[in-house]
């Protein structure tokens, strides 16, 4: 069984600035998952997936939109402990680990 989330040095990086087209987020974030540790829980099943949609080329298909819901999703739950995953606070087109803010 893999690990079930990132480590501490993964608060604060950015996956993918600057863009948020599908084409640049997939390959933004295949990218990014290469370079995670192996053992993440999974991590080969989020690689193929956005393989297999940067190979196909589309990316204007309902199934890219629900292929990227997915990557999201995983990325989310593989946060480092007091970080989410999603756009930064003060960049919208900037997807990272981010720190969680205590209220």
């Amino acid at each position: 069984m893999g690990k079930k989330c990132l480590p501490s040095g993964w608060a604060g990086v950015s996956l993918s600035h600057a863009t948020m087209q599908p084409e640049h987020l997939f390959d933004a974030f295949l990218t990014g998952i290469q370079q995670m540790p192996p053992k993440l829980a999974g991590r080969t099943q989020v690689m193929q997936k956005c393989s297999q949609r940067i190979e196909s080329g589309d990316y204007e298909c309902t199934n890219a939109f629900y292929d990227l819901e997915d990557v999201f999703d995983w990325l989310c739950s593989i946060a480092p402990r007091g970080c989410y995953f999603g756009s930064h606070p003060g960049n919208g087109s900037d997807y990272g680990f981010w720190e969680m803010e205590n209220e």
